[in-house]
């Protein structure tokens, strides 16, 4: 967190403005471009590092497992987003070992949702996309029976857009076509400018100046 090239702290300073000033706002852009769905929100609510687990049923549900944090989670309607958000620093794996019973579990599921993603447990290209997997596997099947009833699901991949980094896109041609509608990537720096307009469309720019100003200042002056 502390980091200068941290993740959570990026998100942290970008989202953490609206969950305490204008959640509504927020919500209302981010249905608009993510499901494209313009929406009177109602209980809308912006959470940071919750756990989500995956698996239906207990043969796909991992033994003793570790639940996945996800970086910022927003719920609102019938709707849920959950966001991984990614600056400069390099995707890693924990020292978190994967039992061989939990290995066979993750390539059952994985198996279902994506043509190929390597050898995910040995291999640095898969290790590259493991993350981005369990993500993405949390949004289609969700261990959390209230999720799975939501009708509007979504993996929003948002990434610090920097020279070389294709990740975000690589990672889409893996997963198999009919789950391709639950994953959603954009820049934070794309992220911003389109929301500063949607604010500037509907007169709230002035009144959430602070946030706009800080920004550009401390992340987007020079890309």
């Amino acid at each position: 967190m502390k980091a200068i090239h941290s993740s959570a702290a990026l998100c942290l300073n970008f989202f953490r403005y609206w969950k305490n000033n204008d959640l509504a706002a927020l919500v209302e852009f981010l249905a608009d471009l993510i499901f494209h769905r313009h929406l009177e929100i109602r209980n809308s609510n912006l959470n940071f590092e919750t756990k989500h687990f995956f698996g239906r049923s207990k043969d796909r549900q991992l033994k003793s497992p570790a639940a996945g944090n996800i970086d910022f989670e927003i719920r609102f309607n019938d709707s849920i987003i959950l966001g991984e958000s990614k600056f400069t620093e390099e995707f890693s794996r924990s020292n978190y070992q994967i039992s061989d019973k939990n290995e066979k579990i993750y390539e059952k599921v994985f198996h279902d949702y994506f043509l190929f993603l390597g050898d995910i447990f040995k291999d640095r290209e898969g290790q590259l996309y493991y993350q981005l997997a369990q993500r993405l596997v949390y949004a289609i099947e969700n261990k959390n029976k209230n999720i799975e009833k939501l009708k509007n699901r979504k993996f929003f991949f948002l990434y610090y857009d920097y020279e070389g980094f294709n990740i975000q896109e690589n990672f889409k041609k893996l997963i198999r076509s009919d789950y391709k509608d639950y994953y959603f990537y954009y820049s934070y720096k794309h992220l911003f400018n389109d929301f500063v307009k949607y604010l500037k469309q509907h007169n709230k720019n002035k009144q959430h100046n602070i946030w706009i100003n800080y920004m550009p200042e401390r992340y987007f002056y020079l890309i």
